[in-house]
């Protein structure tokens, strides 16, 4: 048998979480590019020393930060199945991935924001995108013809969710995990025009745009 990995010692985890919330705190007050290591250790409360302890630089520790907020979404979300949505009751790792973004809210209000880090923003867009490629290609019937290519749906998708999430943050989530999981599901499956209550356009001939024949 193979012997378990030793387990990361509380006080290595602690510094490394004071460096990454150092970092996150920082990006909002200036840009990223003009952070320098002894600005994050100053406000980290550490030396210089330790933090070449943990990371080679500045862009190690964002990129080992944004792997750990995707192990964490991970960790909280089941694995998806082919199962079909009802649009009455929303995947609970949906609504679970909600709660855990409203239980830490500052941190993400910091980095979807206004002056939010693009590379933590770009890696949550294909991730989502990704998952929704994923979850397509589950419940879509073999050889079917989508009107609009399940690339651009999917990337339609997640632009749409951070974008509604970034609101949802920035308005110190005015409404519950629970309700936002299930609005945002009901306008992805229906739509702006169905969430905003008006008659979509429609083509010549009478039809719906987007609607099947």
């Amino acid at each position: 048998m193979n012997a378990p990995e030793p387990k990361t010692d509380r006080r290595v985890l602690r510094t490394r979480k004071l460096l990454w919330e150092a970092l996150v705190a920082l990006i909002q007050e200036k840009e990223y590019a003009e952070i320098t290591i002894q600005d994050i250790a100053d406000r980290a409360d550490v030396n210089r020393v330790t933090f070449y302890l943990h990371y080679r630089d500045k862009q190690d520790l964002l990129e080992k930060g944004v792997e750990g907020i995707f192990e964490e979404l991970a960790a909280r979300t089941a694995p998806l199945t082919g199962e079909a949505f009802r649009l009455d009751v929303p995947p609970e790792g949906m609504t679970e991935v909600y709660r855990y973004l409203a239980e830490n809210a500052r941190l993400y209000r910091i980095i979807l924001g206004e002056r939010g880090i693009p590379f933590v923003i770009d890696r949550m867009r294909r991730y989502l995108a990704g998952l929704t490629m994923q979850r397509f290609r589950m419940i879509m019937p073999e050889r079917s013809q989508p009107p609009i290519p399940l690339e651009i749906v999917a990337e339609y998708a997640a632009g749409s969710l951070i974008g509604l999430i970034t609101w949802w943050l920035e308005n110190d989530t005015p409404i519950s995990p629970e309700a936002f999981s299930h609005q945002t599901l009901l306008l992805t499956a229906h739509g702006p025009y169905w969430g905003a209550g008006i008659e979509p356009p429609v083509e010549q001939g009478g039809r719906a745009k987007g609607a099947g024949a």
